[in-house]
């Protein structure tokens, strides 16, 4: 007779083999699991579509769909959209202010209403918001660049909507080539070029339905090339987040929770169809005990009878009405859309609260907590909407205006020091500004940050700051008032700092003499005539240095070309 142990043994010593990784292939509850090895551009081209016109319906009557996408727009483009900040520098590495002041002036006119879309009917901004929301929805956006314009700035741009780049083209060319959802891609794997649909796939007009595609050039072939004459068919922008190596077209970030909110949608409204039922509705039944039932009086009284809430109605012989009592209120309701509401949130990378709207329970330590981790992954989010789109197109339209001589006398030759440039996204208040402004000044005193940074972080451009300020100094003396002097004891280039701090600010001899008596100086004598007009920023080393006692500091000033 066989040992029953030994037998047992066998068996334990069998199942030992399947440890690890192996067991996920047979587990019974994964066996549903449909998985396959297709790269990330077949698995999307198969099925981009039907998760695009979801996320799109979900967009247009979901709530919390909605609710994102605002959060989106409002946080990663903001009121006032990315500003531009040009850092354009001359040879000596000094502050081009004139180069500075001519491009931000131009590009200011061109993000007017009337100019920057063919369309002419939107300014830059709410065309940025436009575009984000396509991103949030459709997780791409594409741009058609025109350089050469038939307007005053030869220049415009065209958001499209995906579904003009078809994601099921897929071609090999006979220049090796390939079609790639729409995207002609080199050998490189570069993309060059895009195959637009001349409508709409879904247009309302159905004669150009079978529009014939056309080429279209993408915009790094305008910006990489050697100045020329633009393409008459404009060059196409695309901006999404890749997620896998060598993707080549966007997935909304709704996709992950598209069955959840969905479900949350259909759980809501069974809630308040049993609300419903509870207050008004009346159900009819035979009484087994009646003398007799007339079925086809019941049938033509019931379709004829409207039910409202209160309404009451009284029985003859051999009927009676029973009252339809659902299970309402459902007391589980609250806890599961929370649940479901929180794992959309953790999706969407958003706070619970923020896409609720339900701020019950949140104190301020959560809150902050909360509003500080949310803020990265917005800031996250207006890093690639400036990299993808707002620096292209200012790239681009920089070198239409040096192209046309739009730019008081600028060079062509001289484009790459033009592009010098910072885009300055929208910030946050904060949160507790007693207790946030008092850590600012803090880090300032200890020099672990700068006055510029602090204000960035705050969503202001500190040249402009400043010189508001310096305008508002010039108000107080055109009225006869003094204007706020240096604390004692105070560093006069830290002073200086704060009311000239910005790179670049050219002011007189005059002018440089004035404020420093302002802030203690007291110079009787004019600044040397060698000091011509000077940088405000360089001003503050000279002022330290005289401060340290004349025998440090000749009269005169060391400057070359009459500049600091």
């Amino acid at each position: 007779m066989a040992n029953p142990l030994k037998a047992i043994g066998r068996i334990f010593k069998g199942k030992r083999g399947k440890r690890g990784y192996s067991e996920l292939s047979a587990a019974r509850l994964l066996s549903d699991w449909v998985l396959n090895d297709d790269d990330g551009n077949k698995r999307i081209s198969q099925h981009l579509g039907h998760m695009r016109r979801m996320c799109r319906d979900l967009a247009e009557t979901n709530k919390y769909a909605q609710r994102y996408l605002d959060l989106r727009v409002t946080n990663v483009v903001g009121p006032d959209g990315f500003k531009l900040q040009s850092r354009v520098m001359d040879k000596t590495r000094v502050a081009d202010n004139y180069a500075r002041r001519i491009i931000e002036e131009k590009w200011a006119k061109w993000k007017a209403p009337q100019l920057c879309s063919p369309g002419g009917n939107q300014h830059h901004n709410d065309v940025d918001r436009l575009q984000e929301r396509s991103i949030g929805t459709d997780g791409e956006v594409f741009v058609v660049v025109y350089p050469g314009f038939n307007n005053k700035h030869k220049f415009s741009i065209r958001t499209l909507e995906p579904d003009y780049i078809s994601h099921d083209l897929n071609i090999e060319l006979s220049n090796g080539n390939r079609i790639v959802m729409g995207k002609e891609l080199s050998r490189q794997n570069k993309c060059v070029a895009y195959w637009l649909n001349g409508e709409h796939p879904g247009g309302m007009f159905k004669q150009y339905a079978g529009a014939k595609r056309s080429r279209v050039p993408a915009l790094s072939q305008f910006l990489e090339d050697v100045p020329g004459i633009p393409s008459k068919s404009g060059y196409i922008l695309h901006q999404f987040t890749p997620r896998r190596p060598d993707q080549q077209r966007g997935i909304s970030d709704l996709v992950a929770c598209v069955e959840s909110l969905r479900h949350l949608d259909r759980t809501e409204e069974s809630h308040h169809v049993a609300a419903r039922l509870a207050s008004c509705a009346v159900f009819q039944r035979v009484d087994e005990n009646a003398d007799e039932w007339d079925y086809e009086e019941s049938e033509r009284f019931a379709d004829q009878m409207q039910i409202t809430p209160g309404f009451a109605l009284k029985s003859g012989l051999g009927r009676k009405w029973e009252i339809l009592q659902p299970q309402f209120p459902n007391t589980s309701l609250p806890d599961h859309a929370k649940q479901t509401l929180q794992s959309c949130a953790s999706s969407l990378g958003v706070s619970y609260a923020g896409l609720s709207g339900d701020l019950e329970g949140t104190s301020y330590s959560s809150g902050r907590l909360g509003s500080l981790s949310e803020r990265d992954g917005w800031k996250t989010k207006q890093d690639e909407a400036i990299n993808g789109r707002a620096r292209p197109i200012f790239e681009a339209w920089l070198r239409t205006q040096l192209m046309f001589n739009q730019l008081g006398g600028l060079k062509l030759e001289e484009e790459q020091r033009y592009r010098a440039s910072h885009f300055q996204a929208r910030r946050w208040d904060w949160i507790d500004p007693q207790k946030d402004s008092a850590g600012k000044k803090s880090d300032l005193d200890m020099k672990l940050t700068s006055p510029q940074r602090v204000l960035a972080e705050r969503g202001l451009d500190p040249e402009e700051v400043l010189n508001e300020w310096a305008e508002y100094e010039l108000l107080v003396k055109s009225k006869g008032l003094n204007p706020p002097a240096a604390q004692q004891g105070e560093s006069v280039a830290k002073t200086l700092q704060q009311v000239y701090l910005a790179v670049g600010k050219v002011i007189t001899a005059e002018e440089a003499r004035e404020i420093v008596n302002q802030i203690g100086g007291n110079l009787t004598d004019p600044l040397p005539e060698s000091f011509g007009e000077v940088d405000a920023a360089r001003l503050v080393d000279w002022i330290d240095a005289k401060r340290q006692g004349p025998e440090n500091t000749p009269l005169s000033n060391p400057a070359k070309n009459g500049k600091l």
